[in-house]
């Protein structure tokens, strides 16, 4: 079992991915939390997970979710997660 972190624009997507698009059986979620910034009337959220699913197959279910671009520009192994965006991920994946 991997433990993931990624952050979400809005919980919605996150839900949006949960109820939609995500695997059923391999998904735990761990913990939603929200990331607040002074001026933002909604914070983003972070999210921790557990899953037996490699990063690949995780980041092709959350290219499903119509607003998940943060999602897939921030996943990351929970070791190795910075928060930080790689625009090119969303943009190299959609070429290929």
């Amino acid at each position: 079992m991997h433990r993931y972190k990624m952050r979400a624009e809005a919980v919605f997507d996150v839900t949006s991915w949960l109820s939609h698009h995500a695997p059923r059986s391999a998904i735990f979620m761990r913990s939603i939390t929200w990331l607040w910034e002074a001026g933002a009337p909604l914070g983003d959220v972070e999210v921790l997970f557990e899953s037996n699913l490699d990063l690949d197959a995780l980041l092709s279910s959350l290219e499903a979710v119509e607003e998940g671009h943060v999602m897939v520009e921030t996943l990351a192994l929970e070791a190795s997660y910075t928060g930080e965006r790689k625009y090119d991920r969303s943009r190299t994946r959609k070429m290929s």
